[in-house]
């Protein structure tokens, strides 16, 4: 009788254990960028509000942060696995939106369109290109729900509800400002990239 030989694929998966939270991650690739947090404040950004059509019960944290590459040299930046952590609700949110200052402006980090429309892939700062892995989703928190707010395309009852993520950019130093949205009564969450907590943040 023949020898079978059995294979096994192992398949690692990283816990970080973090104020009681387990943070399960299939891409144990540490980013090449230091992350230091500078402020926070809460954000009326008119634009930011008619975008997503906030009720009265939501509110826009904006976050700034510095990115430095880790060896001093260009290196590529992702920026998806970014996020706020709300132990209140049990969430793990999305920004929605990513842009960082040049000179007196703010550059935004190009949409990448998690589902194809002709009519918005058209506009300047949307692409839609599935080679483009949407590494947020490669973080799992134990009882925690990963969100991904979506975004109000047009001003009529009919307007399109989209939803993206980000492209990655390459650079060796850059400040970063981050938006998020989070209910109106939350006044702390955790900034985090991946699995490394980056700060405890309060806000009013």
């Amino acid at each position: 009788m023949a020898t079978r030989k059995l294979y096994f694929t192992s398949i690692i998966i990283g816990l970080f254990f973090n104020n009681h939270i387990i943070c399960q991650n299939l891409n144990l690739d540490d980013s090449p960028f230091n992350i230091e947090f500078i402020r926070t404040k809460n954000n009326s950004n008119f634009a930011h509000r008619t975008e997503h059509r906030t009720s009265s019960e939501a509110k826009f944290i904006n976050v700034r942060i510095r990115l430095t590459s880790k060896n001093g040299k260009k290196a590529e930046f992702d920026p998806n696995p970014i996020s706020f952590i709300l132990d209140d609700s049990k969430k793990r949110i999305r920004p929605t939106n990513f842009d960082y200052p040049i000179a007196h402006l703010n550059s935004s980090m190009n949409r990448v369109l998690m589902e194809y429309d002709k009519d918005i892939v058209s506009l300047a700062g949307y692409v839609y290109d599935p080679k483009i892995i949407d590494t947020f989703e490669n973080y799992t928190y134990k009882d925690y729900e990963n969100v991904t707010h979506s975004y109000k395309w047009g001003r009529s009852k009919n307007a399109k509800k989209i939803k993206y993520y980000y492209e990655i950019r390459g650079f060796k130093k850059r400040k970063a400002n981050l938006i998020f949205l989070v209910p109106r009564g939350i006044k702390k969450a955790s900034l985090y990239y991946g699995c490394q907590k980056v700060k405890d943040i309060t806000f009013r």
